[in-house]
C-alpha cells in the first residue's frame, strides 16, 4: 500500500515496517511490500537551518558547535556562522565528520534527513 495524503510526522507514526520518501511537499509511505528497488539518493547540499535541525535530533549539534567553537580554522567558523547551504562533499564538513567519528554512511543519513527538514 502506498499512501500519500500525510505529513512527515503523521508518516512517522505509522506502523512499521515502512519506508517513506519526501519529493517536495508530497510524502510517500510505502509499506514492507511496496518498497521500491532503488537506492535512496543522497542529497549533494542543503540548506544550513535543515543541517542544524537534523544535527539537533540526531543529538550532535552541540557537538558540532563545540567543535567548531575551538577550532582555529576562522574560515571553518564563517562559513557555519553565516554560510546558507553545506556540500555534502566539502572539506569542512568532512573534516567535522571525522572529528565527530561520523562514517559516511552516518553522514549520508544526516544529509537525507536534513533534506527533509
Amino acid at each position: 500500500m502506498i499512501i500519500t495524503d500525510l505529513t512527515y510526522e503523521e508518516a512517522l507514526a505509522l506502523p512499521d515496517p515502512k519506508e517513506i520518501y519526501i519529493d517536495g511537499e508530497m510524502v510517500y509511505v510505502y509499506t514492507e511490500d511496496d518498497i521500491p528497488n532503488q537506492p535512496i539518493t543522497v542529497p549533494q547540499e542543503v540548506q544550513a537551518h535543515q543541517a542544524r535541525i537534523a544535527l539537533f535530533e540526531a543529538g550532535l549539534l552541540d557537538e558540532v558547535n563545540a567543535y567548531i567553537a575551538s577550532s582555529n580554522d576562522d574560515e571553518l567558523k564563517i562559513r557555519w556562522e553565516y554560510g546558507g547551504k553545506l556540500l555534502r562533499n566539502s572539506q569542512y564538513v568532512a573534516a567535522v565528520a571525522v572529528a565527530l567519528g561520523l562514517t559516511d554512511e552516518q553522514l549520508d543519513e544526516l544529509f537525507i534527513r536534513a533534506a527533509q527538514k
